[in-house]
């Protein structure tokens, strides 16, 4: 997919109410491919606060479970995935199924289903997204929201459904649902997982699909559908004359749908193609105005100044080993090369004070060498070091170590960036955003696959002794 625009003016009033989030507030980045009036929109809340998706998180969960992507080669997206420190992995050979399956977790841990596909790829591409998985804990009530409400229609299973994502048994039932050339899996299954009772759009994963009307005529009927069999919006359909509506609607279970019509003039301004000079302007007053009302986070919370020349990125994942196990990985700067999709050749000595020299890999070129000095050392709980130009261009990258219990810990890993060149600088930051993402995955998944080995090896120990 291309990534065409962006915006930082979600914020404030309107978005709070849309969204049904109290002071509502996001960075949002927009994608498309050859097809007309799609997208892929991508959130990153500065609040509420996001929060991970739950430990151990299933298909079988209740919610929306993946996105489905079709492919030319699975081991074409594979060999880009690697770059980025996701892992691509076969699907069963089960004699179900007929097509080449395989499933890829990104480095928030939001699960990718892959199909060998060539023919739902249009043009030069190598995939393309067709659709997404639903859990539901009553597939019937789903299938009539999706049908009656916003006009799906069922179709056979394509996606092999149940031949790739049985679980041991505890798919119940599911059904395909299909409006023009993408698709909705719904699956019920036993012994589902509910949503976190404080579950909110803002935490990570799918946060819902959106359905483009072409008139404001199907959007009033498409919302009179909805209202008859029940579904409430978070609150009436924003609209502009004959030009623009959206709202936010939930069906009957709790999922949300966005409904939304745009006038083709403004398709630029809001990402659904490459946004002309006058979008560009119009977007960043836009911008210029929510940041005056609002601020960079939202009214009431400590982030809420606005400061061109500092930017921050804060990540986080929670790891099933002790502190000591994970800090262990982290000072092992020798292997890095063999796991850590984002830095690599680290010369460096740990005490206060001490020169770091590393490089920083960029997909698809060349890495870019720095050097920095350690500004905060505290063993086992948190590391920092600090490079650049002063004045112009400065960060500190940190990790941090948070014990939650004697067997998993919280890794917080991100940078601050000061200098008045940040404003050249602010899409860059942006996009680097994943590979310190794409860094706690692989050490999560490096730290558990060593503390799994060292119980098993510790419980093989135990048990020839009492032999």
């Amino acid at each position: 997919m291309d990534h065409v625009f962006g915006t930082t003016s979600f914020r404030g009033e309107l978005a709070a109410a849309v969204q049904g989030m109290p002071d509502a507030a996001s960075t949002t980045q927009w994608l498309i491919d050859d097809r007309e009036r799609f997208q892929l929109e991508v959130f990153e809340f500065e609040h509420p606060h996001p929060k991970l998706l739950q430990q151990n998180s299933s298909i079988t969960d209740i919610g929306y479970n993946r996105l489905i992507f079709a492919v030319r080669t699975v081991a074409e997206v594979r060999q880009a995935a690697n770059e980025f420190g996701c892992s691509v992995d076969l699907m069963t050979d089960s004699p179900d199924i007929n097509r080449v399956h395989a499933r890829l977790v990104d480095p928030d841990g939001i699960l990718v289903e892959l199909i060998e596909w060539p023919e739902k790829v249009s043009g030069s591409r190598s995939a393309q997204l067709i659709g997404l998985g639903l859990t539901t804990a009553d597939l019937d009530t789903s299938v009539e929201d999706m049908c009656e409400g916003f006009g799906f229609q069922m179709c056979s299973d394509v996606f092999e459904h149940s031949g790739c994502w049985s679980e041991q048994g505890r798919l119940q039932k599911h059904q395909t649902l299909q409006m023009g050339d993408m698709y909705v899996v719904a699956s019920q299954y036993r012994d589902s997982r509910p949503r976190p009772s404080d579950h909110q759009l803002a935490d990570i994963g799918i946060m819902n699909f959106a359905i483009f009307l072409r008139d404001q005529a199907d959007f009033a009927a498409c919302m009179n559908a909805t209202q008859r069999l029940g579904m409430r919006p978070n609150c009436a359909p924003l609209s502009v004359g004959n030009e623009a509506s959206i709202v936010y609607n939930n069906d009957r279970q709790g999922f949300s749908v966005e409904m939304i019509f745009l006038a083709p003039k403004l398709w630029g301004l809001y990402g659904f193609k490459h946004p002309s000079l006058a979008d560009r302007v119009l977007n960043w007053l836009a911008e210029r105005k929510a940041h005056f009302l609002y601020g960079r986070g939202a009214p009431g919370t400590s982030n809420g100044n606005i400061n061109p020349f500092s930017y921050k990125v804060a990540t986080s994942i929670d790891i099933q080993a002790c502190t000591e196990q994970v800090w262990r990985e982290l000072e092992n700067f020798r292997d890095y090369d063999a796991w850590n999709p984002m830095l690599r050749n680290v010369s460096i000595e740990l005490t206060p004070g001490s020169p770091v020299r590393f490089e920083v890999r960029q997909a698809g070129k060349r890495a870019l060498k720095l050097s920095a000095r350690i500004t905060q050392l505290d063993f086992q709980k948190k590391l920092a070091w600090k490079g650049g130009i002063p004045l112009l261009a400065t960060g500190e990258h940190y990790f941090m170590l948070e014990k939650l219990d004697e067997s998993s810990c919280r890794f917080s890993h991100g940078e601050q960036f000061r200098g008045l060149l940040l404003p050249l600088l602010g899409r860059a930051l942006k996009r680097a955003t994943p590979l310190y993402r794409a860094m706690n995955q692989a050490l999560k998944r490096r730290v558990e696959k060593l503390a799994t080995g060292s119980v098993a090896a510790n419980t093989a120990t135990e048990t020839r002794a009492q032999e």
